[in-house]
C-alpha cells in the first residue's frame, strides 16, 4: 500500500517496485543482478522515502548510459540496475534475506514492524545484527523516530537516520550514494582521511597506479571495490 502526497515521483515508485518484485529471481540467476532490501511497514514513510531510491537508481543508470560505448551496452546497463524488495515484517525480511543474499547490495530497516505476529519495537536492530553477523560487508541503515536507537545502530554497527530530522530525505539520499556505492569511488587512508576521487571506470583505471598500497588494501578488504562495480552494473567484473 502507497500514499499519494502529491509527488509524482511515486508513480514511477509504483511501477518499477511491481517490476522488480516480479523479475528479481530470473535477473538474479541470469545475471547476477543486484537486490536492494528495505524493510518498512508504514505506507507513510515507505511512499516518501522508496521514491527517492529509485529517483537516485534512474540517475546513477542514466549516467552510466551516457558513458557508454554502444547502444548495446547502454541497453544492457538500464536492465542490469538493482532491484529494490520491500518487506513490511521480519519473517518477510529474512525470507528475503535467505532467498536472494548471495546478490544483496544493502539493506534499510526500520526499528519496529512485526515479528512472530506481534509488533516488535527491536525486530529492525534484530535483524540487522543477524545480518552483519551472517555478512560484515553489507553496507545497513537504520532507521527510527526516536533518536535513542542511534546508539544501538553504532553498536551493530549500521548507518543512523532520524524519521523526524528535516534532512531525512537528504541523509537517505547520501547513504545511498556513498555507502551503496552510487557515487564517486572515494580513496580514503586508513584512518578515513580523503585522497581522491574517480567519478567513472575509465578515471579509476587512470588513477590506480598512484594509489598507495594502504589505501589499495584498506578499500580491497571491505570489498569497495566490487560494491561500487555492482552499482555501476558492472556484473562480471565486479563477480571477479
Amino acid at each position: 500500500a502507497f500514499i499519494w502526497s502529491g509527488n509524482t515521483e511515486i508513480l514511477l515508485a509504483l511501477i518499477k517496485s511491481v517490476e522488480d518484485r516480479l523479475n528479481v529471481e530470473a535477473d538474479t540467476q541470469a545475471a547476477g543482478i543486484r537486490v536492494i532490501l528495505m524493510v518498512e511497514d508504514s505506507p507513510f514513510y515507505l511512499s516518501s522515502i522508496l521514491p527517492i531510491l529509485y529517483h537516485e537508481m534512474v540517475d546513477q543508470t542514466q549516467a552510466l548510459i551516457e558513458e557508454g560505448l554502444t547502444e548495446e551496452h547502454r541497453l544492457l546497463t538500464m536492465r542490469a540496475r538493482p532491484k529494490i524488495l520491500i518487506a513490511d515484517s521480519y519473517e518477510s525480511a529474512i525470507a528475503l534475506y535467505e532467498k536472494f543474499e548471495p546478490y544483496i547490495l544493502g539493506v534499510i530497516s526500520d526499528v519496529r514492524y512485526p515479528r512472530a505476529g506481534r509488533l516488535d519495537g527491536a525486530a529492525g536492530i534484530a535483524l540487522l545484527q543477524q545480518i552483519h553477523a551472517d555478512r560484515w560487508d553489507i553496507p545497513l541503515l537504520l532507521m527510527s523516530s526516536e533518536s535513542r536507537n542511534a546508539a544501538k545502530a553504532a553498536a551493530i554497527p549500521a548507518t543512523f537516520i532520524d524519521k523526524n530530522a528535516p534532512t531525512l530525505h537528504a541523509e537517505v539520499r547520501q547513504f545511498f550514494i556513498q555507502r551503496l556505492g552510487f557515487g564517486d569511488f572515494v580513496f580514503r587512508t586508513p584512518a578515513g582521511e580523503e585522497l581522491n576521487r574517480v567519478a567513472n571506470l575509465r578515471a579509476l583505471e587512470k588513477i590506480l597506479p598512484a594509489v598507495p598500497d594502504a589505501s589499495f588494501v584498506y578499500h580491497w578488504s571491505r570489498n569497495d571495490f566490487s560494491r561500487w562495480l555492482f552499482a555501476r552494473t558492472e556484473i562480471v567484473l565486479a563477480s571477479k
